[in-house]
């Protein structure tokens, strides 16, 4: 499944941004790649299809709100990252 195509938000930075006691946005470069996920604490670190991150095409970013979090719960995450060949 390729990363659906939207527009990162203003004054996203890559990384970790806090919107709420219990929303992120995570955003990572990713040059050439045409799938992101974002698997961890809260998925069961499976790639499901909810997580998978939208790509903003201008500037070769993945982007992805990720909300209902618990306020005070450390959560672990990571990219999983697909090659365009």
């Amino acid at each position: 499944q390729t990363s659906p195509s939207a527009a990162l938000p203003a004054n996203t930075r890559d990384g970790l941004n806090y919107l709420s006691n219990t929303s992120v946005r995570l955003a990572l470069m990713a040059p050439q790649k045409t799938t992101v996920y974002v698997i961890g604490d809260f998925n069961n670190w499976e790639a499901d299809p909810a997580y998978l991150m939208n790509r903003d095409n201008t500037n070769d970013r993945f982007w992805l709100n990720i909300n209902n979090l618990t306020p005070g719960i450390e959560y672990g995450y990571q990219f999983l990252v697909y090659d365009a060949n």
